[in-house]
């Protein structure tokens, strides 16, 4: 019998999954109120740095399930690509809203234009590269335990929520979801994978 390497994975998985909540109100609030709520900002940097790093290990111990299980490396560059991403996005955010609290930049027109703009252009190229994703990761001959589609196409959805920028708050409902759904897989297949070595 096979101890199960992924355990851990699919913890960290849902619990990354769970903080994207409190890190997007925090966010929130922050941006509605830095004056008055600016102490939020170091929870905030807290919680959103360990769910970026949560998240990042649940990507590459996704991408080693699917190369050591399945010799599946279709999605391998990809999975790169949105492991930086979501750091390099992760930073900015972190970074922006500190110096709002901090008075280093103030929240004029001009450099709310600029912010946004500088996150369209972290977004939409990591949302298509979500879409393709989730399109090469159907061609995964395993239905891990009927779960891929479900999350192939809540990815690709999110994915495209983010892309259109507006619809960024269901695009992180989805992708919480798609990452609870990752968990479940590192669990399952684990359990999957040590009941054929003991039979």
């Amino acid at each position: 019998m096979e101890k199960n390497n992924y355990v851990l994975a699919g913890w960290l998985a849902i619990t990354g999954a769970i903080l994207l909540f409190p890190e997007v109100l925090f966010g929130l609030l922050i941006e509605i109120k830095p004056d008055k709520l600016g102490l939020l900002v170091f929870p905030y940097g807290i919680i959103a740095i360990t769910e970026a790093a949560f998240t990042v290990y649940a990507f590459l111990r996704f991408k080693s399930l699917l190369n050591e299980r399945y010799s599946f490396h279709q999605v391998d560059f990809l999975v790169l690509l949105i492991v930086i991403g979501s750091i390099v996005g992760t930073l900015f955010t972190v970074v922006v809203r500190h110096l709002y609290v901090f008075g280093v930049l103030e929240q004029t027109p001009a450099v709310k234009i600029a912010v946004i703009a500088a996150l369209m252009i972290i977004c939409v190229p990591l949302s298509a590269i979500g879409i393709v994703f989730g399109i090469k990761l159907l061609r995964l001959e395993a239905d891990l335990r009927g779960l891929l589609k479900p999350m192939v196409f809540i990815y690709i959805a999110g994915s495209v929520c983010f892309a259109t920028f507006v619809l960024i708050l269901p695009g992180v409902l989805l992708y919480a979801i798609f990452q609870i759904m990752m968990g479940l897989v590192f669990l399952r297949e684990g359990d999957q994978k040590m009941e054929v070595d003991f039979v």
